[in-house]
């Protein structure tokens, strides 16, 4: 900081750092817990998607094979 700046604004300008440095930290931490998040949805999502496979009956996707050849 320059010398002639005053105390008073030396003041504001290790609060604003300090609450900039709070702010980073914090959405850090968001973004982290969201992409913790967005990979449980994914695996989720693969697992329902791979029973909802298994589940469907062949006859039924057998069905749905001939209308789409004929």
């Amino acid at each position: 900081m320059p010398k002639n700046m005053r105390s008073s604004q030396k003041g504001k300008c290790i609060h604003l750092l300090l609450f900039l440095a709070t702010m980073i930290m914090r959405l850090k931490a968001t973004i982290q817990s969201l992409e913790g998040r967005m990979s449980s949805v994914t695996e989720k999502s693969a697992k329902y998607a791979q029973i909802a496979a298994e589940e469907v009956p062949k006859s039924l996707y057998c069905l749905g094979v001939r209308i789409t050849t004929e």
